[in-house]
C-alpha cells in the first residue's frame, strides 16, 4: 500500500507529538542551526542515572570540589569543549555583594567582574580569574578566551564549591558539570550550556 507524501507528513508529525507526552523527552536544539547539540539527548537513557549515582559515589546531592575532585577528561561521558566568545556585559564590584546566580547565591568582593549572560543571568569572577580567562572589549562587555575545558551531563542531582568560595551551587539533573581545572568546577544549565558552549 503506497502513502502519500501529505499523509506521511501527517503521520510523521502525529509520531512527534507523541515523544512530547514521554516523561524526560527534551527537545535541545542549537539556537542557530536548530540542530540537536551532539552532547544531548532525549532523556536518560537506560541505567543512565544510576551510572551517574555510582559515579558520584552513590550520593543524590553529592558535593563535588570538597567531597571529590574527579577529573572530567577521564570520565566515558565527559568530554572537551569550550566557551563561545560571545561578548557579555560586565561590571565590577564596587563592594563586597551576593550575586544571586541561577545556581545559588555567591558571595562577591570589590573589584571581582559580575559577567551577565545570554538569559540575563548574573554570575562573579574574582579579579585574577577574569583577567587570565576573559578578553575585556573595552566597550562594557568581555567574550572569554578559547579555553577548553571538559563537561559532562549529570543525570542526577548535584552541588558544586567553587575554588574560589565557600558558596555552593545547586545542579539539577540535565545540567552539566564543568571542570575548568584541577579541583575546579561549575555548573551550567542545559538550555544555557546548548547555546554557549561549543559543539
Amino acid at each position: 500500500m503506497k502513502i502519500g507524501k501529505s499523509r506521511l507528513k501527517q503521520v510523521i508529525k502525529e509520531e512527534l507529538e507523541k515523544l512530547d507526552e514521554i516523561p524526560g523527552w527534551r527537545k535541545l536544539k542549537h539556537q542557530r542551526d536548530g540542530t540537536p547539540h551532539p552532547g544531548l539527548h532525549p532523556g536518560p537513557r537506560k541505567g543512565e542515572a544510576e551510572k551517574d549515582e555510582a559515579w558520584v559515589g552513590g550520593t543524590i546531592g553529592h558535593l563535588f570540589g570538597v567531597d571529590d575532585n574527579p577529573d572530567v577528561s577521564q570520565d566515558p561521558d565527559g568530554f572537551k569543549t569550550a566557551k563561545k566568545p560571545i561578548p557579555l556585559e560586565f561590571r565590577y564590584a564596587e563592594a563586597d555583594e551576593t550575586i544571586e546566580t541561577k545556581e545559588g547565591p555567591v558571595g562577591a568582593n570589590a573589584g571581582d567582574a559580575i559577567m551577565t549572560g545570554t538569559e540575563g543571568e548574573q554570575w562573579p569572577i574574582p579579579a585574577e580569574k577574569f583577567a587570565q580567562t576573559y578578553n575585556d572589549l573595552g566597550d562594557g562587555t568581555a567574550a572569554k578566551k578559547n579555553i577548553p575545558v571538559f563537561a559532562k551531563q549529570m543525570m542526577v542531582p548535584f552541588k558544586v564549591k567553587v575554588s574560589w568560595s565557600n558558596d555552593l551551587l545547586q545542579g539539577a539533573p540535565g545540567d552539566y558539570l564543568v571542570q575548568y581545572g584541577p579541583g575546579d568546577y561549575g555548573v551550567v544549565g542545559r538550555e544555557i550550556f546548548a547555546k554557549t558552549y561549543k559543539a
